[in-house]
């Protein structure tokens, strides 16, 4: 960052110190200090070439002075030439350390060359030599901020405006620093009170609308930009901030028209195609925010904001891969964000980059322990690949860290699910509904948790309550008819699933539930048409094939019978899911077709399959042998009408 001349102090009648402000004349000389003087004057009018012929001539009158070398120094940082006035600032204090304008001039020069702790260091030596100065106050807040050391920064300029209380630019760098921390009530109210000092200017109101935008009040911070561009209205930071303020209030039409203005102002401003881009994105058209985003990471591909941008774009196009490129080009320049560790562990782990993931939720640990974020999206991962019991570690650490995310009781929940332990699950979907009142999902989990238990009514109970929150979810009316087969009250199931495929046309699951509803009921050409349909939906869905199948093979009535398409559909099955369900299924279906021996074959493994598993079905073994003693006698089965 460059700083200008006005951060700039030489010994004057006007200078930053009483003490040793004036050049005495030297015995022998013409006058030095009116040469001194006439630098001051011509550096205070921004004459900086001609204030250093000046001060040369005051020095090749005077000899090596300290106050003449801070003079040649301060005209050549107005020049530019940082490093020179760096070497001159450094011969004055070497003639004075304790000339303390020397130490502060110096300290801007060494901040213009990006040399920061150096300047903060002069900074301090300037304070510790002349304590109470409000120019340096000022310079060494606004250097304190921009290395994030805000509240260093923040104790400064009240030092300074409990010295000067009326000074507008000690006002106006409060509220920059307080913008900068997030204290966007303290930001407005700093930098309305510079408008008090001084009058309100354009950059004042978009600056307080900036914050006005933050702290929510979008209303106010618009008004402020209207002001701020009848006052400028080539005031590029004024459409920036309206489109902000547009954007987050959903006014995506005029956003656009905002940032575009910004962009027909100074089109290589990166933050403006940024802007537009991201309203691109909340309108739906991803691939128009796509095309801005590129541009904004072209113009600065060093701003890790425009990476995070693009990355959530490539995120919702389901391009996890280049998402995490982008997190990772965001990392460079910011690789102490935890939460940009965990922005591209998820990329990653969608991705499915399992290692890599799992080591960038350790990245984001080992910055910021409490990155509850990080626990979170661990135990998911953890939890789909079947490492259950640390991702209930995980995710009982989340909730430590946040006792009120409901997210993580409902994926807590899931994992006790997983493991078996169904009341643990029912404790933690029951929080999570605490939590998240306005949240249909931890009833729904709940009440399959609870049916699995066995409490159909408290299932019930949840699902009805669930319902009254959303009215429309397809999902909760094919859960309790579920819970309605289960009950056999089969009418009631087809009921509900019939609501649910009417909300939900293309929910193959769904069509499975209401297909055995019906053949329960004895509707064997619905529960056809229903299994058909489901196969439409998801040609690879096992119960559809398997529903179908036995129906075709099974049927007592003629018309329904298709013995070669049953014996297809029980083939795929078999091979999507070698169980004892699809070898009877498919027993059933040779059987039809006259294949008698393979009939037995494959139903003579379902029965061992299930006499072989932990806990033998003894109904479903009866069924399953009545129907081996008929395969043997050459017969196929018929299910009774």
């Amino acid at each position: 960052m460059r700083f200008r001349h006005s951060c700039m102090l030489v010994l004057s009648a006007a200078a930053f110190l009483v003490a040793g402000c004036t050049v005495a004349p030297v015995q022998g000389t013409q006058n030095v200090a009116y040469w001194h003087g006439k630098g001051a004057r011509s550096l205070f009018n921004e004459r900086y070439a001609e204030a250093l012929e000046y001060f040369k001539k005051a020095g090749e009158l005077g000899g090596p002075r300290a106050e003449v070398q801070n003079g040649v120094g301060a005209a050549l940082y107005g020049l530019g030439r940082n490093q020179e006035a760096v070497r001159h600032f450094t011969r004055a204090l070497e003639l004075d350390p304790r000339l303390a304008v020397a130490w502060y001039n110096r300290g801007n020069a060494l901040r213009a060359l990006g040399r920061g702790e150096e300047a903060l260091a002069d900074y301090d030596q300037a304070l510790s030599l002349a304590p109470g100065q409000v120019k340096v106050l000022l310079s060494r807040a606004s250097l304190l901020a921009e290395q994030r050391r805000l509240g260093r920064a923040e104790a400064d300029v009240t030092a300074a405006l409990s010295i000067q209380s009326h000074h507008a630019k000690a006002w106006r760098v409060l509220g920059s620093i307080r913008l900068q921390a997030g204290n966007f009530s303290g930001a407005d109210e700093a930098f309305t009170r510079a408008m008090e000092e001084t009058g309100a200017t354009a950059e004042l109101l978009a600056a307080r609308g900036d914050a006005r935008t933050f702290s929510g009040n979008i209303s106010g911070a618009l008004a402020d930009y209207s002001r701020a561009l009848k006052m400028n209205s080539r005031l590029t930071r004024a459409y920036l901030g309206r489109g902000h303020a547009l954007m987050r209030a959903g006014g995506y039409v005029d956003a656009l028209a905002a940032f575009t203005s910004a962009i027909s102002l100074e089109p290589e401003n990166d933050e403006a195609f940024r802007g537009r881009g991201r309203t691109w994105q909340k309108k739906g058209d991803l691939e128009s925010a796509l095309e801005d985003l590129d541009r904004a990471v072209a113009l600065d591909p060093g701003d890790a904001e425009n990476h995070v941008a693009r990355a959530a774009v490539y995120a919702c196009l389901g391009r996890w891969e280049e998402a995490a490129k982008d997190y990772t080009a965001a990392l460079t320049e910011k690789g102490d964000s935890a939460s940009l560790y965990i922005s591209r562990g998820l990329a990653r782990a969608k991705g499915g980059d399992t290692a890599g993931a799992l080591e960038d939720y350790e990245n984001a640990l080992a910055i910021d322990p409490a990155a509850a974020g990080a626990y979170f999206n661990r135990a998911a991962l953890r939890l789909r690949t079947g490492d259950v019991d640390r991702a209930i570690a995980d995710y009982t650490k989340g909730l430590e860290l946040e006792p009120k995310n409901g997210t993580g009781y409902m994926g807590r929940g899931a994992a006790y699910e997983e493991k078996g332990d169904l009341s643990r699950a029912v404790v933690d979907y029951t929080r999570a509904a605490e939590v998240l009142p306005g949240d249909s999902e931890p009833l729904a989990r709940k009440a399959r948790a609870r049916f699995l238990r066995g409490d159909v009514s408290g299932a019930l109970d949840d699902l009805k309550k669930a319902m009254r929150i959303d009215p429309g979810r397809a999902s909760l009316y094919a859960l309790r008819g579920r819970i309605w087969n289960a009950r056999g009250d089969h009418r009631r199931a087809a009921s509900d699933y019939a609501m649910a495929v009417k909300l939900d046309p293309g929910d193959a699951t769904a069509l499975v539930g209401l297909g055995i509803a019906h053949v329960r009921l004895g509707r064997l050409d619905r529960a056809a048409a229903d299994f058909d349909r489901a196969l439409e939906r998801d040609p690879d869905l096992v119960e559809a094939m398997q529903g179908l199948a036995w129906i075709l093979a099974t049927a007592p009535d003629r018309e329904l019978q298709n013995g070669s398409r049953a014996l297809r559909l029980a083939k795929r099955a078999l091979a999507a899911e070698n169980s004892a369900r699809s070898h009877d299924v498919l027993a059933a279906a040779l059987a039809q077709t006259g294949d008698y021996a393979g009939a037995v074959a494959h139903q003579q493994i379902a029965i061992n399959m299930l006499e072989q598993g932990p806990e033998p079905d003894e109904k479903a073994l009866k069924a399953f042998r009545r129907r081996l003693v008929t395969y043997r006698q050459n017969r196929p089965w018929r299910d009774a009408p």
